[in-house]
């Protein structure tokens, strides 16, 4: 004797079908939270290159005054 003929839900048929429509939720909400965090990390790689580029800008802003400082004689902190 099978458990699938002593389940409350039916036969065999019913119970995988019950099981695989399961399955099948728990993927999709899965593969949606994958989703998101992908998107997420898409977010934070863009930020870190706007942060870098104004890194760079910074840097050629300080580079710039510092010319002008010790053409004039003055020092930049």
């Amino acid at each position: 004797m099978s458990w699938f003929s002593s389940s409350p839900g039916g036969g065999e048929k019913e119970v995988l079908d019950e099981f695989n429509k399961k399955s099948d939720e728990l993927r999709k909400n899965r593969q949606e939270e994958i989703n998101k965090l992908i998107d997420e990390l898409e977010d934070i790689k863009e930020r870190n290159k706007k942060r870098e580029g104004l890194r760079e800008w910074r840097a050629e802003e300080l580079m710039k005054l510092q010319k002008k400082s010790s053409e004039s004689g003055e020092s930049v902190a």
